[in-house]
């Protein structure tokens, strides 16, 4: 017996430093991304096939975890830059040093009030959290460096154009936003691939925009970044910040 495999059927909304995605969940793969995640459903189900497997309406997963969801309806997620205000104070509105976060319900419900994913992150970033510390100015230019340059970057790049050490910005990357700088600069590569693919380019015209080899080596690196391959969001509708 052959069964039909289940695509994610919803919507994507692309902000300026968040992917946004409301809709029915289905497959995923175990994968860990440096972006922060909030998922919001019923009883969601959170894995990592071995030290976690937990339910919850909300829960906010920080940079680096590996993990997989699993919902019976639908969802809304969104995947926000590490360094963004937003997953900063997510992050740090809880006591807990866990790294997969069940969020309070006063988030949930807010979330699931929200008409249009659009507006989810705005309605967030309204709500009344704690404040971060301020990122180090060095870590920080080096973000602003990477979201502007070429997109052939490598460590040693950013850290001539921003004038500091591989090992100290790899220390700073860890110890603020909790994932190697190596990652936020592939998780930035990933997000550019997805606006591209959001914007009606063709799997190797995105490959090739983002920085990638070819579009085989997008789908591998989609596939462990976010648990999903291009192939499996085909029939979900996307729309660009404008």
């Amino acid at each position: 017996m052959v069964l039909k495999q289940v695509r994610w059927q919803g919507e994507y909304f692309f902000g300026p430093a968040w992917i946004a995605y409301r809709g029915m969940s289905a497959d995923n793969h175990v994968h860990a991304h440096a972006a922060v995640q909030l998922i919001v459903g019923s009883q969601v189900r959170v894995t990592d096939d071995e030290s976690y497997d937990n339910r919850a309406d909300g829960w906010i997963l920080c940079s680096g975890v590996r993990h997989k969801v699993d919902a019976k309806g639908p969802v809304t997620i969104l995947l926000i830059d590490p360094d963004a205000h937003l997953a900063r104070s997510m992050t740090t509105a809880s006591a807990s040093k866990a790294e997969v976060i069940p969020m309070e319900t006063e988030f949930v419900e807010k979330v699931k009030a929200t008409k249009g994913i659009e507006r989810v992150a705005k309605t967030l970033e309204r709500t009344d959290m704690r404040r971060p510390g301020a990122l180090d100015s060095r870590l920080r230019k080096a973000l602003e460096y990477v979201r502007i340059a070429d997109k052939k970057l490598t460590l040693e790049v950013v850290c001539n154009a921003v004038g500091i050490s591989p090992s100290r910005l790899r220390a700073l990357a860890n110890k603020q936003l909790g994932t190697p700088f190596s990652k936020v600069v592939l998780w930035r590569k990933v997000s550019n691939a997805c606006q591209l693919l959001a914007a009606g380019a063709s799997l190797s015209s995105a490959a090739l925009g983002a920085g990638f080899a070819d579009q085989a080596h997008l789908t591998r690196t989609m596939k462990d970044t976010i648990g999903l391959t291009p192939s499996q969001t085909k029939t979900v509708d996307t729309r660009l910040s404008k």
